[in-house]
């Protein structure tokens, strides 16, 4: 059976023969892998590896090349399959570079996730993008399941958080999302605190950092939702939902959350404003 061996990870496909790959190391950012026994039929093989581990398109030929290989050991630089951010781990995407080469990042910039961007999946887990770093993913869960908490933050100039579906913030656990210093995350859509018993906290601080949702934007669905637009931030959406369902609690702060200390206004642009069934 082909075993897939990534950052502690297993999985299995494509028949016989071994392929074994060390786990990446976050200061190198190097593996080896290790083919044996290998058949025709890993011809293909190395875009499905690629996509589960994380490895960048111009390393998909060197794989190719360890999988036809009957003795082959390649070095390839690439970064950790990362698109569940848990257990306690904490990513950086650095515009200024990885580790030890310029910057303080254990992702490379830009990042792209594959497919769903998840940080805070059972446990704990946090995403900082920094100094015009840049991620994207096809949808993003911040606190994923019940008892999980997420933390991203996007922070400085051309720092960007790009999902083409939903982003959800605190889907059934806890996330907090906060953008300030000329971060930008955009999405189709957007929830803040999706489920009953969630919770979700957003906060869009300082000039030139936004928000911006193609569509709708539920601050409290069936949750509880935080959304806080100061300092010149800016959030733009088609149509805005506070407390949405009846188990929800919507808050919308333009300036300083009540009991903080008074800060400037920010600006939402949105076609609607409204107030659902739950407490807002």
């Amino acid at each position: 059976m082909k075993t897939i061996i990534c950052r502690g990870s297993s999985s299995s496909a494509y028949g016989p023969s071994l392929l074994r790959i060390a786990p990446l190391t976050p200061q190198a950012y190097q593996g080896t892998v290790s083919v044996r026994r290998p058949r025709a039929q890993v011809t293909g093989f190395h875009r499905v590896l690629a996509a589960r581990c994380g490895f960048p398109f111009r390393a998909r030929m060197v794989l190719r090349s360890a999988l036809l290989s009957a003795t082959a050991f390649v070095a390839v630089a690439a970064p950790v399959w990362a698109d569940t951010i848990n257990g306690g781990a904490v990513e950086i995407v650095d515009g200024n570079g990885l580790a030890g080469a310029g910057g303080t990042g254990t992702q490379p910039s830009p990042w792209d996730a594959t497919s769903n961007l998840i940080v805070g999946r059972i446990s704990t887990g946090a995403l900082q993008i920094i100094a015009g770093g840049a991620v994207s993913g096809s949808a993003g869960y911040i606190g994923d399941t019940s008892g999980s908490t997420g933390t991203v933050m996007v922070t400085g100039t051309d720092s960007s958080l790009t999902i083409g579906r939903n982003l959800y913030v605190g889907k059934s656990g806890t996330g907090t999302l906060t953008i300030a210093e000329g971060g930008a995350v955009s999405s189709l859509q957007s929830v803040i605190g999706f489920v009953a018993n969630s919770t979700g906290t957003v906060s869009v601080t300082g000039t030139d950092s936004s928000l911006t949702i193609g569509g709708k934007l539920y601050v409290g669905q069936g949750g509880t939702g935080t959304l806080t637009i100061a300092d010149g931030g800016v959030v733009e959406a088609g149509a805005v939902t506070l407390a949405r369902n009846a188990t929800s609690s919507g808050t919308l702060n333009i300036g300083a959350a009540a009991g903080d200390a008074a800060v400037a206004a920010g600006t939402l642009e949105a076609s609607t404003v409204v107030f659902g069934a739950g407490t807002g």
